[in-house]
């Protein structure tokens, strides 16, 4: 996962290559949950909106390359090293947690994600049978951990009032169509 390019690969060829490493990142450090495929969508989307985490930043420079004049695009070609970088290193810690951390830091996320307290988070790993329910306080810690472990994120509901997705797809859209 996350190779440099080959010499041999075109850049739309790298960027596949780039973008797939992305989304299998994405999945394996957040897509432990059933989820619709809407829901998945949606989150997705959001991630890539609105996460600082490395594989979301790869994928903004992706997807807006064609948008950049070309000295930025340029730069953002040399911020992939770096970013690369950041995927390896995020993806051994990945690897280095257990499966049941993984499941609750995932759970915490997505409980963040959807503005729910820690309370409504611990109660749902509760019922998912991933903390015993008298273990609550020391699950309530591990949550609060994890939450400022998230950083790169402002509320849901503050970052939605920073920005109209729907009109930054319009907006999208008609630069694709220029």
């Amino acid at each position: 996962m996350f190779k440099s390019k080959t010499k041999k690969q075109t850049i739309e060829e790298y960027f596949d290559q780039l973008m797939t490493d992305c989304v299998t990142l994405h999945a394996k450090a957040k897509d432990m949950i059933k989820l619709t495929d809407e829901e998945r969508g949606k989150y997705l989307e959001w991630c890539m909106t609105f996460s600082d985490e490395p594989q979301y930043q790869i994928l903004r420079i992706i997807s807006l390359h064609g948008l950049y004049p070309p000295e930025e695009q340029h730069d953002n070609l040399l911020k992939l090293g770096g970013l690369l970088d950041e995927c390896r290193s995020y993806n051994k810690k990945l690897e280095a947690q257990t499966m049941h951390d993984r499941w609750v830091r995932c759970v915490a996320e997505w409980g963040w994600y959807n503005n729910n307290s820690v309370r409504q988070i611990v109660d749902q790993l509760v019922k998912l049978k991933l903390v015993d329910d008298i273990d609550r306080d020391n699950a309530t810690r591990n949550v609060y951990r994890y939450l400022k472990s998230f950083p790169s994120f402002v509320r849901k509901q503050e970052m939605n009032k920073k920005i109209d997705l729907e009109r930054l797809q319009r907006d999208l859209e008609k630069t694709q169509l220029k």
